[in-house]
């Protein structure tokens, strides 16, 4: 795209930019191309996408700020996931759910790998834990 090089010569204040494509090569070289890039992150929710963000923009950091701002510490929540995007969620809180359906990576990382979005895992993991 020769208008990416103008967009980003005019240092424009990013929030967030999806890219799809079913080219996994595509997406890949993307991905390498914009890691040179100090002020946004690259990630991903799914094989067929980038998600391209100011560095401050994660998850975790917003979830952070929102338990902050009632008082919890942050092993006093429970996150929950299932894409690239979610890795500093993950890193950033000790109780994290990983759903059935979630990226192989974020499974390894998660405290705990429940059922998938189809079975409702969210709701299912919570009403185990209020009957607890």
């Amino acid at each position: 795209m020769p208008q990416l090089s103008t967009f980003w010569s005019d240092a424009p204040q990013v929030r967030k930019i999806f890219a799809f494509s079913q080219d996994t090569v595509t997406l890949e070289q993307a991905r390498k191309d914009l890691s040179c890039l100090s002020n946004v992150t690259v990630t991903a929710s799914a094989p067929w996408n980038l998600e391209i963000t100011a560095c401050e923009a994660k998850k975790g950091n917003m979830a952070l700020w929102a338990v902050e701002q009632y008082g919890l510490e942050p092993d006093e929540a429970l996150v929950f996931g299932h894409g690239y995007n979610d890795e500093n969620l993950f890193q950033s809180f000790t109780h994290t759910r990983a759903m059935g359906n979630a990226v192989t990576f974020l499974k390894e990382i998660a405290e705990k790998i429940i059922e998938p979005n189809t079975q409702n895992g969210v709701a299912r993991e919570i009403e185990r834990l209020l009957s607890d």
